[in-house]
This record gives structure tokens, C-alpha cells and sequence, in this order.
């Protein structure tokens, strides 16, 4: 019976170590032509995020004021554009969170938009958000203008790649 009871334990452990086997994040992107600048929406796995931030000794403490606004979305801004570069017609985009939504499916969407850049055809991206913590991380990005898309994938061994329209 022991040996058995000691079986149960060792499968559960297992199990939760494998519970999770990949991490993932998902960047959309589009030339806002009016505006003249970059707007997009990057979807990651909250739990994998938070975690990923709470490595780098994050407080996650909620704004009094606006309970759906992070009062360090500024520090959250900088992780994530570490880990996410875009640079178009050989200047690096500066990018900045304007707004997150936390969805009911475990996933949370930060939006974003760039400072004032002319629009390119051609995109370099490095996209290696969470690959130090995660190395099975896999991001993807899709940039899309009226009717064309283009998509790249990273992967921890891949973390640059050109895209163009």
C-alpha cells in the first residue's frame, strides 16, 4: 500500500511539471495611416507573464484609482519592449501601452502604439518576449495592411526575422 500511495504521489508531481508544456505570445500589428504610427495588440498567457515578471522582482500591486490600469504600466511597458523591437526603415520604433484587457480565457492583451514613424514595407523584429524564463516559448507576429499579411515565428533559436508586405 505504501508503494502504491508513493506511485499516486511521484504520477501527480509529474503530471503538474507537465502540465504546461508550451508558452506561447502573439503580436498583431498595423500602419495607422492617419495617424502615422505603428498600432497593435500583443496577446500573452497571463500566468506565464505574471510569473515571467514577478523574476524580474515586479510588484503587480492594481491602481486604486483604476483597478484595470497596473499603477507600474510604465515598468510592464518597458519588460515587454525589451523583449519586442521592431525597427522600420533602419530606426527603432519606440513603442508604449495604451490600454490591457485581462481575459476570462487566461490570456491578456496589451495594446500598443508607436511614436510618429514613417510606414515601411519592410519590418526587422526581434521577438524573444519570455525565451530567457520559457526557453519552449514561441511568438509570432502578423503584420497586416488593408488586404495583405505577413507572419513571422520565433523561436528560442530564432528570435530575428524580416517581415514585408
Amino acid at each position: 500500500m505504501k508503494l502504491f500511495f508513493s506511485l499516486i504521489v511521484v504520477l501527480a508531481f509529474s503530471a503538474q511539471t507537465h502540465a504546461h508544456e508550451y508558452f506561447f505570445g502573439f503580436a498583431e500589428l498595423n500602419y495607422n495611416q492617419e495617424e502615422g504610427v505603428y498600432e497593435g495588440t500583443l496577446t500573452l498567457s497571463s500566468h506565464d507573464f505574471k510569473h515571467w515578471l514577478e523574476t524580474r522582482a515586479m510588484d503587480l500591486t492594481e491602481d486604486v484609482d483604476d483597478p484595470t490600469k497596473p499603477a507600474n504600466l510604465q515598468q510592464i511597458s518597458r519588460e515587454i519592449f525589451t523583449g519586442f523591437q521592431i525597427t522600420a526603415n533602419g530606426n527603432s520604433l519606440a513603442f508604449e501601452i495604451v490600454a490591457k484587457e485581462e481575459l476570462n480565457t487566461g490570456l491578456t492583451n496589451y495594446y500598443f502604439r508607436s511614436t510618429k514613424a514613417e510606414q515601411s514595407g519592410t519590418l526587422d523584429v526581434k521577438f524573444d518576449l519570455m525565451m530567457d524564463l520559457f526557453p519552449q516559448q514561441q511568438n509570432k507576429i502578423t503584420y497586416r495592411e488593408e488586404l495583405k499579411s505577413s507572419t513571422a515565428v520565433f523561436l528560442s533559436n530564432k528570435t530575428h526575422s524580416s517581415i514585408s508586405l
